[in-house]
C-alpha cells in the first residue's frame, strides 16, 4: 500500500472526534469568532459551514476552506440566527460534521452584560452541557451558556436541547406488494419539521427480518433523501423483504422509525436467470474459455464467474482469491443501464460489471481479480456508480502487469460494499474506464454522500482498522521476505 494510501487510511482514522466553539464575537461588527479542534494526522484542511435558521447547510459552498482551525464570520444581521458546523477533508474523503454551534448576534450595546459562550453545545456525540461535563473554563469544554464570566454580546444557543425532531416518515411504496424485481425503489414521504429545519440527510434500511436483526441493507444518504434506487445484486429472488426508513433535519434532530414496510421478490425465471446459477441467461459463455490461464476451463472453477460483456462481444470474469469468498453472482451491464443520462468518466469499453460474493464467517476483507478476453489500454481507471455518489475513482484498484487482469479490494460493509452493512456479502458495480471524463474525482466513501453507519464516524472505523491491519500483515510479509534473502546470502 502506498504512502497516499496510508495517509488516506490514518487522517479517516483521525476524524474519530473534533469539536467546533464561539472563542469570541463582537456585535457592532456583526462578527464572530469560530475555533475548533485539529485533528491528527494533519489533515489538508477544514470546511466550516453556515447556515441560518429554517435553512440546510450547503456542503458545495463553504464559508470557510483551508488549514486554519480558526475562522472570523463577518457581516451577521442582528436578529438572525447562524449555525455553524466544520468538516475536516484529507485526500478525498471528507469527515463527518462537528457538533453544531449557533449564534445571535445583537444590535447596539444591547446584550454586553451577556455571558460569553465559554464552549459549544456539545461535543461531537455529546449532550448540550459539554462533552466533556465541565464548567466551561476551557474553549470547546463549557456549557452553551458559558460559565466563564466572559463578557461580550450576542447568544450562544443550545441547539440540542431545543430542537425538535422531524417528524417519522411515511412509507409510499412498496408495501405490501409481491413480484418485485431486484431493482425496485423504495419512495418515502415528504419531509415536515415544526421547528422549519431543512432535511439533512436520510437512513434506509433493508431486512429479512420484521426486526430488522438481519440487515440486508444499511445506507445513510445525504442525496436520495425521499427516494432510494437499489443497487442490482443487493436482492435475492423469491425472498420478503421488510424496510424502514427515518430522516434527520439540519439541526441534528432524527425522527423515528417509519413504520415497517413489506414486499418480496420475483422468481428467476423473470428476471432473466432460468438456471439460478446467477448468470443472465443471455450472457452465460457456450464456449469453454480459459481467461486465467490455469489449465482449466473457467465455467468448471468454482471459485470463478465469467460472462459476455454487454458492451463489445468480449468476455469478462471475476475470481476470488481466497477459498473463504465465493462469487455467487456476475452481471454485464450498459452504463446507461445503470446511470442513465449521467454521462460516465471516459470511455467505457466493457461497460460496468456488477457482482456478489458470500464471506465465510469472521471474513470481512475480500480480494478479486477480474479478467477480460481483450487487452486493456495502458490509461484505463477502475469505477464505481451509484446515483448517490455518481462515478467515483476506486482507489483499490490494481491493473495486471499482462495487461488483461485488474485485482480489486474490498470490505464487507466498507470500501467496495454497496450494501452498506457488515454481513457476510459484499456488493460491487463498477467497472474500467478509459480517459478521464468528466468526473473523475477521486474515490471518497462516505460524507457528503452515502456513508456506513458506524457509530463512530461517517469514514468507517472499522474500515480503517482493517486496512490498517492488511498494510501491517503485508509489511511484515516484506520484512519477512527480506530476512529469509539475507539468512540464505550468508
Amino acid at each position: 500500500m502506498n504512502h497516499s494510501t496510508t495517509r488516506f487510511i490514518l487522517t479517516i482514522f483521525a476524524f474519530i472526534c473534533f469539536s467546533l466553539c464561539i472563542l469570541s464575537f463582537s456585535a457592532w461588527a456583526g462578527q464572530v469568532t469560530l475555533e475548533w479542534d485539529p485533528v491528527s494526522p494533519v489533515p489538508e484542511g477544514y470546511k466550516l459551514f453556515q447556515r441560518t435558521e429554517g435553512q440546510p447547510y450547503d456542503y458545495d459552498n463553504p464559508l470557510y476552506s483551508g488549514s486554519s482551525t480558526t475562522y472570523t464570520a463577518t457581516g451577521l444581521e442582528a436578529g438572525q440566527v447562524y449555525y455553524f458546523v466544520v468538516r475536516a477533508f484529507d485526500s478525498g474523503c471528507e469527515s463527518d460534521d462537528s457538533n453544531e454551534v449557533s449564534f445571535a448576534p445583537t444590535s447596539g450595546e444591547e446584550g454586553l452584560n451577556d455571558t460569553n459562550p465559554g464552549g459549544n453545545s456539545g461535543g461531537l456525540g455529546g449532550d448540550s452541557s459539554g462533552s466533556d461535563g465541565q464548567s466551561g473554563s476551557e474553549p470547546g469544554t463549557g456549557d452553551s451558556s458559558g460559565n466563564d464570566g466572559g463578557d461580550g454580546s450576542g447568544t450562544v444557543i443550545d441547539n440540542y436541547g431545543t430542537n425538535s425532531d422531524p417528524a417519522a416518515p411515511e412509507i409510499v411504496t412498496p408495501n405490501q406488494i409481491g413480484n418485485l424485481g431486484l431493482t425496485p425503489r423504495l419512495v418515502a414521504g415528504r419531509f415536515h419539521d415544526s421547528d422549519g429545519d431543512g432535511h439533512a440527510k436520510t437512513q434506509w434500511q433493508i431486512s429479512t427480518t420484521a426486526d430488522f436483526s438481519n440487515l440486508i441493507m444499511n445506507r445513510v444518504c445525504y442525496n436520495q433523501l425521499t427516494e432510494f434506487s437499489l443497487t442490482d445484486m443487493i436482492l435475492d429472488t423469491e425472498t420478503t423483504y421488510y424496510w424502514r426508513v427515518r430522516y434527520t433535519d439540519s439541526a441534528g434532530g432524527t425522527s423515528a422509525w417509519s413504520d415497517v414496510a413489506v414486499f418480496s421478490t420475483t422468481d428467476d425465471l423473470t428476471i432473466g436467470d432460468a438456471d439460478g446459477d446467477g448468470l443472465p441467461d443471455e450472457q452465460e459463455v457456450e464456449a469453454e474459455c480459459d481467461l486465467d490461464g490455469n489449465g482449466q476451463k473457467d465455467e468448471l472453477q468454482s471459485d470463478m464467474l465469467v460472462v459476455k460483456t454487454a458492451a463489445g462481444d468480449g468476455l469478462v470474469a471475476v475470481k476470488c482469491n481466497s477459498p473463504d469468498v465465493q462469487v455467487v453472482g456476475l452481471k454485464s451491464l450498459l452504463p446507461e443501464q445503470v446511470a442513465g443520462e449521467d454521462t460516465p468518466p471516459g470511455t467505457m469499453t466493457f461497460g460496468l460489471i456488477s457482482f456478489k460474493l458470500f464471506l465465510a464467517e469472521g471474513v470481512t476483507t475480500a480480494t478479486v481479480t477480474v479478467y477480460f478476453s481483450e487487452q486493456l489500454e495502458p490509461d484505463a481507471k477502475w469505477y464505481k456508480y451509484s446515483i448517490e455518489d455518481g462515478w467515483q475513482a476506486y482507489e483499490y484498484a490494481m491493473f495486471g502487469h499482462d495487461g488483461h487482469t485488474v485485482t480489486l479490494v474490498l470490505e464487507d460493509g466498507g470500501i467496495g460494499d454497496e450494501d452498506g452493512v457488515r454481513n457476510g456479502i459484499i456488493v460491487d458495480p463498477s467497472g474500467m474506464s478509459l480517459g478521464d471524463g468528466q468526473s473523475s474525482d477521486p474515490a471518497k466513501f462516505s460524507i457528503p454522500g452515502c456513508f456506513i453507519e458506524s457509530g463512530t464516524t461517517s469514514c468507517d472505523f472499522s474500515q480503517a482498522m482493517s486496512l490498517k491491519v492488511v498494510s501491517l500483515l503485508m509489511l511484515m510479509g516484506c520484512c519477512l521476505f527480506v530476512g529469509c534473502r539475507i539468512r540464505k546470502n550468508r
